[in-house]
């Protein structure tokens, strides 16, 4: 029966260590190996980035606007305020410590990559806008192990389950060479001073080898409907601080 079945001709075999596992809480530095823009049915704003981080690959999609393509909500003490949303914040703090320039500055470029298509339940090519300024850029990439609830579609509409899943998020970036962030360089260049990264070393102190709980459902109780962001005109672009790369 099983005479054929040869190894003769094959590729030597290695010993590995099977299935995916989920990267601890820790500041990894990462390349940039794609980031594009898409938009949600809603009408919210997204970049999808995908990271190689010591050889394994991660995905993920950061909501840049809510659905009226704002990028800010009301502050809820004083509505005269717009503060940034955080994906938004993330994305352009990235923009400008990889590769120098704000995220209303980027170059981008149609590009044909694979990307899952849900109906086809596969990956398939599509032309997407790609910022052609991240491509192979690198950054320090602060990510979290986060514990949360598995959303399942009721209507037109997310909704939490009790069910659970591990994911892997990116909550802060850091200059590849200073390790500063965005707003540890701009305090810098407005006091005229040499710049210090304090923010790095504190957030890994408090955070490292922590796995964060973020359920919403942990004893059967509703779900509240989740997807992009639905709060609150583009914010000023910020000024270089790292020069052009």
């Amino acid at each position: 029966m099983f005479e054929n079945m040869t190894n003769e001709g094959h590729e030597k075999t290695e010993d590995r260590l099977g299935g995916f596992s989920r990267m601890e809480t820790d500041i990894y530095l990462g390349t940039v190996k794609v980031a594009y823009g898409s938009k949600a049915a809603s009408g919210a704003m997204a970049v999808n980035l995908i990271l190689d981080i010591n050889g394994q690959e991660h995905r993920e999609t950061v909501y840049v606007s809510n659905k009226k393509g704002e990028t800010y909500f009301l502050n809820k003490d004083d509505n005269t305020k717009k503060v940034s949303l955080p994906g938004f914040t993330l994305i352009n703090d990235l923009c400008l410590v990889a590769a120098g320039v704000t995220l209303a500055s980027v170059t981008t470029e149609d590009k044909i990559i694979n990307i899952y298509d849900f109906e086809q339940k596969k990956e398939m090519p599509k032309s997407v806008p790609v910022i052609t300024d991240l491509l192979g850029k690198k950054a320090f990439f602060a990510i979290t192990k986060q514990i949360v609830n598995v959303n399942e579609k009721k209507g037109d509409e997310y909704v939490a389950t009790a069910k659970t899943r591990e994911e892997n998020v990116i909550d802060k970036v850091f200059e590849e060479h200073s390790r500063m962030t965005v707003s540890e360089a701009v305090a810098a260049n407005e006091s005229g001073k040499a710049g210090e990264a304090k923010f790095f070393d504190a957030w890994k102190e408090r955070n490292e080898g922590k796995t964060r709980d973020k359920r919403s459902i942990k004893d059967g109780s509703a779900g509240a409907a989740s997807g992009p962001p639905k709060s609150g005109s583009t914010t000023a672009t910020r000024p270089s601080l790292f020069g052009n790369r």
